[in-house]
């Protein structure tokens, strides 16, 4: 008995210290609430300074999936406070979600993925892009293509694979697709559009899927990739996506939205893990991972996006932890010398 007593209050004080350490005061944050709507879904964010103005973008529905049909609303803001509305996309019969910014050079756009239903049975991939201009705001979608797998015949109409994330460098489009059957493949286009798949074969086990590549100063490919059934993965390709090195992992079950940006000597990394939304920092000197802290969230959350100013990191996700039902739109700003990387 007395055991058992010692091991509960044992567990009792790690609790505690885990928790002082998730809401360290020391840490300089300031996060703000951009969504107020009860009982809507209102998620899948992303994050981008342009033309001196930030963008922010999220899905809103009333479920996190098999709900209504949900619409992608684009935010502008000058100072990162006032928000409002610039665009709103929906398209019939389609469940839009994820509309992930990407820059090419002085051009803006948004990258838009929607599905289709019939009952609970996925039937329809279908992806799209807009264009900004500071004239004329965003212009109506247009359709995105990928190329079909050799010797794969799809279950589901249009593109094979969902391209989660795209970044551009030196005018061409990259992009990591995923899909049913474990469906991996990387993906490049010459005009934004329409998509290649490079086949070749990435032999990653543990079902991967939601990827996001960056690029660094020197033209090193790097993709952190969740994986449905193992931690998160990070790899990288010094031939522009030809062959990929996968060296490191985030650990991290399913690690649900990963982003990063370089800072330092490695990458800033976010993501849900146990129903929070967490920054952790792998050091890619020493190939090590730290978890550095625990945004205040819970439940159904994450999918954050990231820009990095000036030592501030910001950072937009959803959450539904001062919500009654559905979720909220979060825009933290973290001042990173205040954090022990």
């Amino acid at each position: 008995m007395k055991l058992k007593l010692l091991n509960f209050l044992f567990a009792f004080v790690l609790c505690l210290s885990c928790t002082a350490q998730d809401e360290d005061d020391s840490v300089k944050i300031n996060t703000q609430k951009i969504t107020r709507s009860e009982g809507l879904n209102n998620a899948f964010t992303d994050l981008v300074f342009f033309d001196n103005q930030w963008f922010l973008s999220y899905r809103e529905s009333d479920k996190h999936a098999l709900g209504l049909d949900g619409i992608v609303k684009i935010l502008t803001s000058s100072d990162g406070i006032n928000w409002s509305v610039i665009r709103e996309f929906k398209e019939d019969n389609l469940d839009l979600r994820d509309a992930m910014f990407a820059i090419n050079g002085d051009k803006l756009m948004a990258y838009v993925h929607g599905s289709r239903y019939e009952g609970t049975n996925l039937v329809m991939f279908k992806d799209f892009k807009s264009d900004y201009t500071k004239e004329k705001g965003w212009n109506d979608l247009q359709n995105v293509l990928l190329d079909k797998r050799k010797d794969y015949t799809s279950k589901i109409e249009g593109n094979q694979a969902w391209p989660w994330k795209i970044t551009w460098y030196k005018g061409k489009a990259y992009s990591f697709a995923y899909g049913k059957d474990s469906f991996f493949d990387f993906y490049t286009s010459s005009n934004g559009l329409n998509f290649q798949n490079m086949f070749f074969d990435q032999n990653i086990k543990g079902i991967p899927t939601e990827a996001t590549l960056e690029i660094d100063s020197k033209g090193v490919f790097y993709v952190l990739s969740r994986r449905d059934d193992g931690g998160a993965i990070i790899g990288k390709s010094t031939n522009s996506g030809s062959t990929f090195e996968w060296f490191g992992e985030i650990p991290i079950y399913s690690f649900g939205g990963p982003d990063f940006v370089f800072y330092k000597d490695g990458l800033l990394v976010s993501g849900r893990e146990n129903h929070k939304v967490i920054l952790g920092y792998y050091d890619l000197t020493t190939n090590e991972y730290k978890k550095l802290y625990t945004l205040k969230s819970a439940g159904d959350c994450s999918y954050p996006g990231m820009v990095l100013k000036n030592d501030i990191l910001w950072i937009s996700y959803y959450s539904g932890h001062e919500n009654k039902s559905g979720t909220s739109i979060y825009l933290s700003r973290i001042d990173l010398t205040t954090l022990t990387f």
